[in-house]
């Protein structure tokens, strides 16, 4: 597995973990407009870290991703994963 990719999984996993995190605190039902804030708010740091340079447009795709209505971030994150 290449560097860019084990990077990439990284990511993606941690921001799947801080998404359930983050929801399993709330009593109540979290929509997916607020999942993707939530994701969001984790993302854009990573993408203007020089350490994540290497993943950069996949972070953005993932990023624009979030942004149309048709798509969620969980989906498209969970696209990415390979175990």
């Amino acid at each position: 597995m290449s560097m860019e990719t084990s990077q990439l999984n990284d990511i993606v996993q941690n921001t799947l973990l801080h998404l359930y995190l983050a929801v399993s605190q709330t009593q109540s039902f979290v929509p997916s407009h607020t999942r993707n804030q939530i994701i969001s708010k984790y993302l854009k740091p990573k993408l203007k870290s020089p350490q994540f340079k290497a993943v950069k447009p996949e972070i953005k795709m993932l990023l624009l991703t979030g942004k149309r209505r048709t798509l969620t971030w969980k989906r498209s994150c969970l696209s990415c994963v390979r175990y």
